[in-house]
């Protein structure tokens, strides 16, 4: 079977960043090929790809859900911010698979209008630890895409976040939650996208199978979509590189 093309998401120098290298090793090993979407490229070439993982990295900013800047942050990535927006907008109209991954998530929900708890463990008891180790208890929805993926009522997963989902946006529902109730997974409602929203970063978790399904499910429906349209992957890659370089 050939390798569908996912796109793969990231801050605007990230080749060897442990994540892009993860994601694009998770891809491989699902049966798919990873191409970077950096930021200062244009969103419009998504539409060559058969899907889209939408990555973590820096802080949402707040401007985009409304708020003031409340809690200090690292930094922000006003042009990923931007980037990232449109491409999800895109990506939806044209029916792409999607993984949003940690900031992703976050981002998808302010796509559909939702916003943002900038310090979502501040006073909050118990462990707020962030971890790349799967250690954090996960409770999954009876119905939805994940509890379909993973097969499963709980898992464990990592943590390495400070934002996180407050009202929730138009149009999706909340299918995994974690401590003290915050969402560790958002979906559509509507069942003809396949689009699906995860806190954690399941890329950094490749010993855990049940993890692996995000990226082979991903996989499976980048493929039956490519199929649908008649292209082959050497035709996807070529006119997505035409996108790229002119």
């Amino acid at each position: 079977m050939s390798r569908p093309l996912i796109g793969v998401t990231g801050p605007e120098h990230y080749r060897l960043s442990p994540a892009w290298v993860m994601t694009r090793l998770a891809l491989f090993r699902a049966g798919a090929r990873a191409v970077r979407l950096p930021p200062h490229g244009d969103p419009t070439r998504v539409q060559e790809l058969d899907g889209v993982v939408v990555g973590g990295g820096a802080d949402v900013h707040p401007s985009l859900f409304g708020q003031p800047i409340l809690a200090s942050a690292p930094s922000f990535d006003r042009q990923r911010d931007r980037f990232e927006l449109e491409l999800l907008r895109l990506a939806w109209r044209a029916g792409l698979p999607v993984l949003a991954i940690c900031r992703g998530m976050q981002l998808m929900n302010v796509c559909f209008g939702g916003t943002l708890d900038q310090n979502v463990w501040q006073g909050v008891e118990g462990d707020t630890r962030n971890t790349p180790r799967a250690q954090h208890p996960v409770r999954i929805a009876e119905e939805g895409l994940l509890r379909e993926v993973v097969r499963r009522d709980t898992i464990e997963v990592n943590r390495i976040h400070r934002q996180a989902v407050d009202q929730l946006g138009d149009g999706l529902r909340v299918t995994a939650r974690g401590l003290a109730g915050v969402a560790q997974a958002i979906e559509p409602t509507v069942t003809d996208r396949w689009w699906l929203g995860v806190q954690w970063h399941p890329e950094y978790l490749w010993r855990h199978r049940t993890h692996q399904r995000l990226f082979r499910r991903l996989r499976e429906e980048a493929h039956a979509r490519r199929v649908r349209r008649r292209r082959s992957t050497d035709a996807a890659l070529a006119a997505f590189e035409r996108l790229e370089n002119a």
